[in-house]
This record gives C-alpha cells, structure tokens and sequence, in this order.
C-alpha cells in the first residue's frame, strides 16, 4: 500500500471492514487477557468474521483524518506470531512513512473460515458501530450452517464393496460390537452391506472416502486421489538424522497396530523409596500413542494431500503432525471452553471412527 491508497481510506467512514485508531504510543496486541476487546485480537475476530479487513494505527479517528503516527506494535514477527497462536490466522502488517515520516501500521485481516467463527477468548465477536459485540445467537447459526462439503462423506466412484479388506471389516465388526454390546445379537444377523450402513461406513451401499480410508484395501487408495492415505512412521538418531522409516496405507484401522509395533516402547526401572524392589514402566502409555495417531486420522485436511507422520526419537520422544489447522485456534482456548469442540473437519470420519471405537468426542484428549 502507498502514501496515496491509505489517504483514500482516511477519507472512508469506518465499517465492518476498516478500523482506524490513533493509538500513538501503545496498542494492545491480546487484549489483557479478555479485557480489552478493543485490541490487535479482538479486531481480528471481528473484522474476520464480518470477511476480513484492515485494522490501522497512526491516524485520527475523527474528519477530517491526519496522520498522527505512531510507535505501537514495534515487533510485527511478535504480533503475527501472538495472533496466530491465538487464532491459527496469518495476518500482515505493512508500514508506511509519510512525508513528515509519521509512521502508519496497517493490519490486514483476513475473512475467517467458511462455517468457522472467529473467536476472542471464547466469545465469537462482530462489530456494532463503534463496539465489539459478542455475536447474536442467529448469526453465529446462521455462519455454522454455511454449506461446506464433507470430503469423508463423499462416495468415491468406482468404488465396491470388495475394494475393501476383509480382515479390516471383520476387525471393525468386533469393534463395533464391543462399543454397542446391546446390539451383539442384531450385528450377527446383519451381512457386511447392512453393518457398513449401520456403522456410517458406506451411505445405502455406496462406498465413502471414509470406508476406503479406515477399510479399503491397500490399492485402494488410489481411489481417492488426490488425497493421500498414508501414516508415515521416522525414526531420528540424537543428531536428529533419519535412521529408518516406514509407510503405511490403508486400511487405517489395521495400519495403526503395525505402525504402533514400529515404535520403540522400551521399559523404565526404578526404586520407589521403602523398597529394594524395583517397579517397570513403559515410556509411552499405549492409550497416549493411540489418542494421538486415531486423532490425526481423524481431523486431517485430506483436501491438502500431506500424509500424517509419526516421528520417533532415540531420545526419547515422539512427535505427531498431520496437515490442516487446530480448529479451535489454541489449546488455549479448548481449555477455558472446558467442552467438546463443536465443529469437526471431517464429521463423518469422527463418526465412523466413534463406532469402531477408535476416538471419543467428550473433548478430554487436550
């Protein structure tokens, strides 16, 4: 932005989209932990969710508008970094000097995600005249309900029943029955097709993305391209080199006890005090290491085409990623919500994996 396109903007009555603030000294960045709406985060909420725009500093706030300058935000890399960990939102920050050399700061702000609001420590914001309102039930329904497509729904063409493994199906029939015992009897009656259906694995008979991924086949996968069904598993010397690794393809619900087998859980001794006896634990509690990879299947962005990797460290750490973002923007966040997360990436993976008994949905893996 030049000298010439911020004075068109002066001259523009502030909206939804533009903020101006003289702010010649200081600005808040977070907000005061929540008590400051009226801060770097708190305009990224608002301004986000009304589709993005520009926060700037620098020029007064009444007609007719001067440049004031200021000496706010000097560390835009911390303010970036402070936003995104809060928000999982890259913003820029560009600055001008004009002819006097009074420095100007000017934040774009980009439109949150479709069907995602932007939240400031909690509170999903919108602006109303001057003020950072917290948004009215009707509109934060109105955004959860904007139309965005389920890829783990969606039928993969081509697809059958028999692009899927047999021993995964039989494994997530025992699954099933031992996440809904009251319907034990009923599943023995039911032939693949019905359990499919039953289990939100297939919808009426046709194969999803989430079949192919947590069932499929091996060559089945290509079926989805280009999305990658693939778990990576690495494994780092102490000079953080790669000393062996491993892939593994569908079906996921398999997979994960073969990658599992690959890690190296090895034994810790030691001496309780009172006693010459010595107790054994296991580095890694095996519920942890299946919380950790089941979540990544389940809330990956296969729309990215990343694969999901697990990499092990000979000292002794491991280290899971996968691709997308952390819906609720910081682990922050999920903590002071204190509840489940209410929108998921993939629903209908969750609630396929829900069934087999992979994952819970209580919100307690944080």
């Amino acid at each position: 932005m030049k000298i010439e396109e911020l004075k068109k903007l002066m001259g523009l009555k502030e909206n939804e989209h533009l903020e101006l603030k003289e702010a010649k000294s200081s600005f808040s960045i977070l907000g005061d932990n929540g008590k400051n709406r009226k801060s770097v985060l708190g305009y990224c909420v608002a301004l986000g969710n009304e589709g993005g725009g520009k926060l700037i500093l620098g020029v007064s706030n009444n007609f007719p508008r001067k440049i004031v300058g200021t000496s706010a935000l000097p560390n835009f890399g911390s303010v970036k970094s402070k936003i995104y960990q809060s928000l999982n939102v890259r913003i820029n920050i560009v600055e001008l000097f004009n002819e006097e050399l009074k420095r100007i700061v000017i934040i774009n702000i980009p439109s949150r995600k479709i069907g995602i609001p932007l939240k400031f420590y909690g509170v999903p914001l919108m602006r109303v005249d001057e003020e950072l309102l917290e948004m009215d039930d009707a509109t934060e329904t109105k955004i959860r309900n904007e139309i965005k497509s389920d890829w783990s729904a969606e039928i993969c063409l081509n697809a059958t029943i028999d692009d899927l493994n047999p021993k995964a199906v039989a494994f997530a029939r025992k699954n099933f029955k031992e996440k809904n015992p009251k319907l034990a009897q009923e599943l023995n009656e039911w032939n693949n097709e019905v359990f499919l259906n039953k289990a939100k694995l297939t919808i009426k008979g046709k194969i999803t993305n989430t079949a192919i991924l947590l069932l499929g086949k091996a060559e089945a996968s290509a079926l989805i391209s280009p999305a990658v069904a693939q778990v990576t598993w690495i494994l780092k010397g102490k000079d953080e080199i790669e000393k062996d690794y491993e892939h593994f393809s569908c079906p996921f619900l398999l997979s994960v006890e073969a990658l599992y087998s690959k890690i190296r859980n090895l034994k810790y001794r030691y001496i309780k005090d009172g006693s010459l006896f010595p107790e054994e634990v296991d580095m890694y509690a095996p519920y942890v290491i299946r919380e950790a990879l089941h979540n990544c299947i389940a809330h990956q962005d296969y729309s990215l085409h990343g694969r999901i990797q697990v990499v092990e460290n000979e000292e002794g750490y491991l280290l899971f990623t996968n691709k997308g973002q952390f819906l609720p923007g910081s682990i922050e966040n999920v903590i002071k919500a204190n509840s489940p997360q209410e929108y998921y990436q993939n629903r209908f993976l969750v609630d396929a994996m829900v069934n087999l008994n992979m994952i819970d949905t209580i919100g307690s893996g944080i």
